[in-house]
């Protein structure tokens, strides 16, 4: 797998707080580690899930983030798909080492079953 510094974003839900600052904040971590020599790839979801493959020193260290800040990162069908694929991916991936969960709502890592999804699901799906 290529270890180049790049981020692919696979659609988005909208505009979201704080967007704009995450964009300047990857930008100025993409110099750091440019001027550094070290590499990473991070691969975005609809903006929900992100998966990063840190690179140097921090080699064979994945991190998986979550950002549903409108549902406090509740656990959505769509989200809890993108996380597995995310898992299964890490699984596969030879040189990775450690996985990383975390979320980029501030204050916020996960508050449990989307409740206002599942009122619209089949009693199979719940």
């Amino acid at each position: 797998m290529d270890r180049g510094s790049q981020i692919h974003n696979m659609g988005q839900e909208g505009p979201r707080t704080g967007q704009q600052a995450n964009c300047e904040n990857v930008t100025r971590k993409r110099k750091i580690e440019d001027e550094a020599g070290v590499q990473s790839k991070k691969v975005c979801l609809e903006n929900e899930t992100c998966l990063e493959y840190l690179g140097g020193e921090n080699s064979g260290i994945a991190v998986l983030s979550i950002n549903r800040p409108s549902t406090r990162n509740a656990l959505s069908w769509k989200l809890v798909e993108d996380l597995q694929a995310a898992v299964d991916e890490v699984g596969e991936e030879k040189t990775v080492r450690c996985l990383i969960l975390t979320s980029q709502v501030q204050n916020v890592f996960c508050a449990g079953a989307d409740l206002k999804e599942r009122t619209q699901m089949s009693e199979e799906k719940v």
